[in-house]
């Protein structure tokens, strides 16, 4: 089993662990979360495997992803929403310039770059 899929079956656990029994409107909520969540860790993980960032830079987003996840769980969409954004132009500013195959931001990240 890859860290992908560790990393998405945790984050789907608490995803579906933080959901209030509301049902249908609860899950529509954070499916923006769940959408920028599933593009961050890709790009993390396309630069960490390019050498584009240094690990500790990644570690760090990783680490600031579980608190976008609470805010998300918490209600505050928006909140999270900003919070992605952060951690992607982070990692964005901090790539190695000599690294051509790195990841790059997706659609849904890339209002973070601006």
């Amino acid at each position: 089993m890859s860290n992908t899929s560790v990393l998405l079956g945790g984050l789907l656990a608490t995803m579906l662990a933080g959901l209030p029994a509301g049902g249908a409107d609860a899950d529509q909520s954070m499916l923006p979360c769940v959408q920028r969540d599933l593009e961050l860790i890709t790009l993390i993980e396309e630069n960490g495997a390019a050498e584009a960032v240094h690990g500790p830079i990644l570690a760090d987003a990783m680490l600031a992803m579980v608190d976008a996840r609470k805010s998300c769980l918490e209600g505050r969409v928006g909140v999270s929403l900003a919070q992605y954004d952060r951690i992607v132009l982070h990692i964005m500013q901090a790539r190695i310039p000599d690294r051509p195959n790195a990841g790059r931001a997706g659609a849904g990240l890339r209002s973070a770059q601006n």
